[in-house]
């Protein structure tokens, strides 16, 4: 059965509260920890209208980094949930980690306001938001 990995608190990287400036690129960074051994199979980067590029990975108890999606060029209206190649087993303890960068610039053509205003987290598209679910199975315990 797939179900939604969903992080029980994202740990937050450097920042405390999710806002972009006018005329601002910023780059947000975040992680938390799986809870128990996971197999992922798809995943689904979410963002809005001010996403620019968007990178995933883990980082196993041994300290090994492992691709999870790279999206160099945010597409809003282009957002899909992709299927890996094989199964992506990952331990428990592996952290998830998310890198996303917005443009809330003027030159940024779907920028709803003219000129840019402040914008802050949430789920309405002249909001922002910074997600990646995983849909994935639990790994069974073999005694």
């Amino acid at each position: 059965i797939l179900f939604l990995q969903i992080p029980a608190k994202l740990e937050k990287i450097g920042y405390t509260e999710f806002v972009l400036n006018p005329e601002e690129i910023k780059t947000f960074k975040a992680f938390y920890a799986l809870t128990e051994d996971t197999e992922v199979h798809y995943t689904h980067p979410h963002m809005h209208v001010f996403g620019k590029s968007f990178k995933s990975y883990a980082v196993s108890p041994e300290n090994d980094s492992i691709p999870i999606i790279k999206i160099d060029e945010w597409r809003f209206y282009e957002q899909e949930y992709y299927q890996l190649a094989k199964p992506l087993h990952l331990k428990k303890g592996t952290k998830i980690y998310y890198e996303a960068t917005y443009d809330n610039t003027s030159s940024n053509p779907l920028n709803p306001f003219s000129p840019p205003q402040t914008i802050s987290e949430g789920w309405s598209t002249t909001q922002e938001m910074m997600l990646n679910i995983l849909i994935c199975t639990k790994v069974k315990e073999v005694d």
